[in-house]
């Protein structure tokens, strides 16, 4: 394995292993199950990091190729449990969609590794992530409205993650064309080294940072709405005790007191609602 492919496996288990933290500590305070994809799919990329850094010290090829095949199993799993945790946040994905997905990324690897050894697998492997990744990016085109609503400020970190997954994709492409799959393992070409390594360190790094944009622009915007509906029912409740204060002090004189301190709170009321409405 070259230097440069072994120093690009430990950034990018690093930054997957704090993709990891980010979600675990997401679900502990939410307790979504959400996270609780998005967690399996960053354990799967650690452990998809890790692989090809143990097989490559095997004296047993024939174990170092089936963990290779794996490895890129688990990459393209990890990624898919990935964006469906993100795109759960405002679409629900159908678990017969995600089993369909799964057996298509699982059965053929295995059955090509099995008839005509790794390099097959581990080609329509990466053939099966940029399937994938054109799935997800062409769902996200489709819901694109209603992703300006959901996403809010951090809608710009979401197209330029899908920009950059483009750009991704395109040298995913060129590096099946040029005879690779994932990984570059055996490679020794240093300038294609970099040049995979540079985007798949870049969307998994952007990938990081929009599950961590997205949250607060999630928390923001059920912030606003429960603040508005408080608000406005508030508003409702004040208004029905002013129109019956009349009937109050009508009825007797000693109710004068209440009614006063009914006035009195009604109007911090109000000065609260101008509070929560301009927080």
């Amino acid at each position: 394995m070259h230097e440069l492919v072994f120093l690009s496996l430990l950034i990018l288990t690093f930054i997957r292993i704090v993709g990891l933290g980010v979600s675990i500590d997401l679900f502990i305070e939410s307790k979504h199950s959400r996270y609780k994809i998005l967690a399996l799919g960053w354990t799967l990329w650690v452990i998809a990091g890790i692989i090809p850094i143990f097989s490559d010290n095997l004296i047993d090829i024939n174990f170092s190729d089936i963990l290779l095949v794996l490895n890129s199993i688990f990459i393209v799993i990890g990624f898919l449990l990935i964006t469906i945790g993100i795109i759960s946040h405002f679409r629900e994905i159908r678990e017969v969609v995600f089993i369909a997905l799964t057996c298509f990324i699982v059965l053929p690897p295995i059955l090509l590794y099995i008839i005509n050894g790794s390099n097959p697998a581990r080609g329509f492997s990466s053939l099966g992530f940029l399937s994938v990744a054109v799935l997800i990016i062409y769902s996200a085109w489709l819901d694109r409205k209603n992703l300006r609503i959901v996403l809010g400020s951090s809608i710009r970190w979401f197209f330029g993650t899908i920009l950059f997954g483009l750009l991704y994709l395109i040298n995913g492409a060129l590096t099946i064309v040029e005879g690779y799959s994932f990984g570059l393992y055996q490679s020794n070409n240093e300038f294609m080294i970099v040049r995979y390594y540079f985007f798949a360190i870049g969307i998994t790094l952007l990938i990081t940072i929009l599950i961590i944009h997205l949250e607060q622009s999630i928390s923001y915007l059920h912030k606003f709405q429960l603040r508005d509906i408080y608000s406005h029912d508030l508003g409702n409740i004040m208004q029905i005790i002013l129109n019956n204060l009349e009937v109050i002090d009508s009825i007797d004189e000693k109710n004068q007191p209440n009614a006063d301190l009914i006035k009195t709170k009604c109007i911090e009321a109000g000065e609260l609602i101008k509070e929560i409405r301009e927080s």
